[in-house]
């Protein structure tokens, strides 16, 4: 086992077929959550991602039928949770012949972004505060940083692992240099899955569904520009001082005029970047139990909408 090398990656990001390549060890944890003395011995930190709109998906076929998981459609509470207790044969059977429809509306009710092993957006985030260093979720690079860690200088690599099999030469050229006879072992692939049928119809309505939102969405913005006065105002919509979008689920609804704040939250005035993403003029910080009135237009399925 090479014991200078460590994974540090959620679930579904190609973790253990890195692993299984480099035989090394793999963490679903953070680096800075593990041991450091275990930790102290690795040389080479590897940090595989992908978007989370790929995780979300996959996690959640890969753990269907498993109801310890909270958006496992068998677990306590949700719509198939009267089989809860039937063989894993079952489950899949079950599952199989389950309109995808239903599938969909369970997981579109499950709070993805709150789980830290599948939110690759936060893993980041978090290991960048830690270490402060700048791996960016965006990027389609190999991301590599050599920085002080514990008192020693370490090499991380970071790379999106949808683009794992064109990059894997020149990720392992860099921890064992261009002499090796290192090859790409794939493991646990999705194509091998006894659901690859059911999750590939259900892959198909959720982009439907996320393109049709994303046309009611179109459609509100010209609606609403249709009724502003001038052209500045249509170009600026989105950036307008006094409308501001509050997450649903950080909110309590109170009323049909006010929200009140569930935790200590953002509000930002753009919609579609995540509030880390944004500097303070387009953000701003509202404190746990404050209360915020409603505009009147309340036509987004995520975001309320505020004027402050």
């Amino acid at each position: 086992m090479n014991k200078n090398i460590a994974v540090f990656g959620g679930f579904k990001n190609a973790t253990s077929t890195l692993q299984l390549s480099f035989n090394c060890k793999k963490y679903h944890d953070l680096p800075f959550q593990i041991n450091q003395n275990e930790f102290n011995n690795f040389e080479f930190i590897i940090i595989p991602f992908r978007k989370n709109e790929q995780v979300y998906p996959s996690a959640f076929f890969q753990d269907i039928i498993v109801p310890v998981y909270g958006y496992s459609p068998f677990s306590k509470g949700s719509f198939l949770s009267i089989y809860i207790n039937h063989n894993e044969a079952d489950k899949k059977h079950i599952i199989l012949n389950t309109n995808v429809n239903d599938l969909y509306d369970h997981y579109i009710k499950i709070n993805w972004d709150s789980h830290l092993n599948l939110n690759n957006k936060m893993r980041l985030n978090h290991i960048n505060n830690h270490y402060k260093i700048n791996l960016n979720y965006d990027s389609n690079d190999i991301q590599v940083l050599n920085t002080d860690i514990n008192n020693k200088n370490r090499t991380i690599i970071c790379f999106n692992c949808e683009l794992l099999n064109q990059n894997f030469n020149k990720i392992k050229n860099i921890i064992f240099k261009e002499n090796n006879n290192i090859k790409l072992l794939q493991s646990n692939i999705g194509a091998s899955k006894w659901y690859k049928n059911k999750y590939s119809e259900f892959i198909t309505l959720l982009k439907n569904k996320i393109n049709n939102i994303e046309k009611m969405d179109n459609i509100e913005k010209i609606n609403n520009v249709e009724k502003m006065d001038n052209i500045e105002k249509i170009n600026n919509i989105e950036k307008m001082d006094n409308i501001w979008y509050a997450y649903k689920n950080d909110w309590h609804l109170i009323n049909n005029k006010q929200i009140k704040a569930k935790k200590d939250v953002f509000i930002k005035n753009n919609k579609d970047v995540h509030s880390d993403e944004l500097d303070n003029n387009s953000k701003k910080k509202i404190n746990a139990n404050k209360i915020l009135t409603l505009s009147n237009n309340q036509n987004n399925n995520k975001y309320y909408i505020v004027g402050i």
